[in-house]
């Protein structure tokens, strides 16, 4: 993205290294702790007396160019590949940070280019409200650039330069929404079209934790000129930029992200990429204790890890509830902080039993909870009760085969739950394969045994007839092994409800 400064160049001359104007033409500020974005920064902090380091590749292009008197366009900074290394410690509630940038590469049409030191910065950050404890995190933000620079173009500035930032952020389950605004300052700068001495500055984010150990984001963030009028968006650099991180252990996080300009302003590249590497513990990690005695009790948090597996081990997406809090485990894992204690979970997923499980939280330790569902195969309805299975006999005989008995033992404790169900018919069905009366005479058969069955596990026989059909019902009037498969089939048809035997009363 070319702007349109004109920085005083002679007619018809590109701007000489002496006529450059003096500012920062990098704009992005990379955040120090960030968890889920890449330019925003958040309210959260690490534990007590911990420490972070991030290096990022930063590669961008076209942050500033020049146009002659004559209309001449030429790129003051055009290709730069720098390498942002940033540090950080947490004491309390205030981390202290730094930023150093080295440029790699810096391109021009000029002839001046090469790399360098860019300004090195030191970055502090304290929390007024902590979001772990907080439907709202808030935190105050400053930084402070030293005039370090050592490259030859527009990336360093020549004198102090310093910025304050407001960060509000607030949680929703996976999605965290982060806003800064404050106010920065340094060197006055002056081009024919282009004054800056301090600036509004701004940044928007929301980050979405796609898992416990990913996720993406989405930003906006820039600075607005107080000296340079709105409608000139020279003054006004802002950039928008997509990202997002992949954790590689409980203590390196993998960061990348692609942006461009939004407007022309002073800064606002054409195109940045953006990929690096983090030393960042989870926040989730037990604070170190505090030097100073505490004669009160201070409140901290416990971590639950969630894994939820139907009875072959398959993850299993399910709905979580503890208390008024409830959320989605995605791919069968998820990762909620609780205050200590115990608390009870109930898991629901459909086709599997709702399930409760107690756990007990430890402050500042991580508990692990893994729980089975079992899939639901008996289901009552208005008109039937339903199976999820067959029920299996020996090959045209009457008799069960063992591995229906779980089945059927669902079923007569079915009956034992529902009082209401007063009465019902058991059928029994066969395919079309074999003689009409034969396939009649074993579906009479069967559906008797599996009412002999339910006899002896406790359901009464008034409320149990049975009755066979041979091949005259079949649901499916194919003749292949698809079709005969589903019309071999024992069913249960509610006949009569409590409620309906008081109605006729």
């Amino acid at each position: 993205m070319l702007l349109a400064l004109a920085v005083g160049a002679a007619l018809g001359q590109a701007p000489a290294p002496e006529d450059l104007p003096e500012l920062d033409a990098q704009l992005y500020r990379p955040p120090v702790d960030s968890e889920r974005t890449l330019w925003t920064r958040d309210a959260g902090l690490g534990a007590s007396k911990s420490f972070t380091g991030r290096a990022l590749i930063d590669v961008f292009h076209g942050p500033l160019g020049a146009v002659g008197e004559d209309g001449t366009h030429t790129v003051i900074v055009d290709d730069v590949v720098a390498l942002e290394l940033l540090g950080g410690a947490t004491v309390g509630p205030v981390r202290f940070g730094a930023h150093i940038p080295v440029y790699a590469l810096a391109t021009s049409d000029l002839d001046i280019g090469g790399g360098g030191l860019g300004d090195i910065a030191l970055d502090v950050k304290a929390v007024a409200l902590d979001p772990r404890q907080s439907p709202v995190g808030i935190a105050l933000a400053g930084r402070l650039g030293l005039p370090t620079a050592t490259v030859k173009l527009p990336l360093g500035s020549r004198g102090l330069s310093w910025e304050l930032e407001g960060v509000v952020d607030h949680r929703f389950r996976d999605v965290m929404l982060v806003a800064n605004l404050g106010v920065g300052g340094g060197p006055e700068v002056n081009a024919q079209n282009l004054t800056q001495k301090s600036a509004v500055l701004a940044a928007f984010g929301v980050g979405y934790r796609v898992s416990p150990d990913a996720g993406f984001s989405v930003e906006v963030a820039g600075r607005s000129s107080f000296s340079t009028p709105l409608a000139d968006p020279v003054g006004s650099p802002f950039e928008g930029m997509v990202g997002g991180w992949l954790r590689l252990s409980d203590n390196v996080v993998l960061r990348g992200g692609v942006g461009t300009g939004l407007t022309s302003g002073a800064g606002a590249s054409v195109m940045r990429t953006l990929v690096g590497i983090g030393y960042e513990p989870r926040r989730d990690e037990p604070a170190m204790p505090e030097a100073i005695p505490d004669p009160e009790p201070v409140a901290r948090f416990g971590t639950l890890k969630l894994k939820i597996r139907d009875t072959e081990g398959q993850p299993v997406e399910a709905e979580w509830k503890v208390g008024e809090r409830s959320g989605l485990a995605r791919g069968g894992k998820a990762a909620e902080d609780f205050q200590p204690g115990e608390h009870l979970l109930v898991i629901d997923a459909p086709g599997f039993r709702t399930t409760g499980e107690g756990f007990l939280i430890e402050a500042g330790r991580s508990t692990t909870l893994e729980v089975t569902l079992e899939r639901v195969r008996v289901k009552v309805t208005r008109e039937r009760i339903e199976i999820t299975e067959k029920v299996y006999f020996d090959t045209n005989e009457a008799t069960i085969r063992p591995e229906s008995f779980g089945l059927l033992d669902e079923v007569a404790k079915t009956f034992t739950d529902r009082a209401d169900i007063l009465r019902v018919r058991i059928e029994g069905h066969t395919d079309s394969r074999g003689e009409d009366d034969f396939n009649l005479d074993l579906s009479r058969r069967r559906a008797a045994s599996v009412r002999e069955y339910l006899i002896d596990a406790g359901v009464s026989a008034d409320r149990l007839t049975s009755e066979g059909y041979g091949e005259s019902r079949p649901i499916d009037t194919a003749e292949n092994e698809a079709a005969w498969q589903q019309n071999r089939r024992v069913e249960f048809h509610i006949e009569e409800w409590a409620e309906e035997a008081s109605d006729a009363e």
